[in-house]
């Protein structure tokens, strides 16, 4: 089971055969591998295990598919979402003293309804997640996402502001700030954020790749394909990178 996450660039195709491992612990340590992966990866890779006998793995399976549009999956697989993430709230409310239980279980109201009510519960189970833990960046970057995607951006760059003044690990945070100035028309003052971002995380494929993509935009080539060949020197088998280096490199 441990070796499944020695390997974190790995691609779900070499791996997928666990899925089907006759050992539960194996399937569960591939639906933790695949809930890891960006979220249109996910649907494809859990949602078999939804209906796995295993209920560890069902859950574990749901758990990756809470921030997953529902309409990215089958009707007989929402069913057996559905089925599991009944499975799995009483694991998470059992846990609600933790940080990470509270917002899962707000991933969970939202993954269940698209009420204002349910947003409604989910907006609490954040606030509760920053009070009980104040220095967490997880919880500031899931509560920022849950106000972008509600059209509450000042919100949310204003929460990842605060997340700077209390967090220690600030790479992702800069990085998402970053993302949302850009959005929010402000290119400038979000290359400055992915800048730091990347500064504080160089061995960080995601973020090194957005700014590299952000300083071309801005026609700062010379300076994005410096980014590109020094990361494709530290993470040699990231082929997203290769690929926008070749990209860049025939303009």
């Amino acid at each position: 089971m441990q070796e499944l996450h020695a390997y974190p660039l790995a691609t779900l195709s070499e791996v997928d055969d666990q899925a089907r491992d006759p050992s539960p612990l194996v399937r569960r340590a591939y639906a933790e591998l695949a809930g890891e992966q960006p979220a249109e990866a996910r649907p494809q890779a859990l949602a078999p295990l939804l209906g796995d006998s295993a209920r560890s793995v069902r859950i574990e399976a749901a758990r990756g598919l809470l921030d997953v549009p529902r309409a990215s999956l089958a009707r007989a697989e929402r069913a057996r979402f559905d089925s599991a993430a009944l499975e799995l709230r009483p694991s998470l409310e059992h846990n609600a003293d933790r940080p990470f239980a509270l917002l899962e279980l707000a991933r969970l109201e939202l993954a269940g309804s698209t009420s204002a009510e349910a947003a409604a519960r989910a907006e609490k189970l954040f606030q509760r997640a920053l009070r009980l833990e104040p220095s967490l960046a997880a919880s500031y970057l899931s509560f920022a996402d849950f106000l972008r995607e509600r059209g509450r951006d000042g919100d949310a760059s204003a929460l990842l502001e605060e997340a700077l003044t209390k967090c220690q690990d600030q790479a992702p945070l800069e990085h998402a700030l970053g993302l949302a100035w850009v959005r929010r028309g402000d290119k400038p003052r979000g290359l400055e954020h992915l800048a730091k971002a990347y500064r504080l995380a160089p061995d960080s494929g995601r973020f090194g790749y957005v700014y590299a993509v952000a300083l071309f935009d801005a026609g700062k080539r010379d300076l994005a394909m410096t980014v590109l060949e020094s990361l494709q020197k530290r993470i040699p088998g990231d082929t997203a990178t290769l690929e926008l280096l070749n990209r860049y490199r025939a303009r």
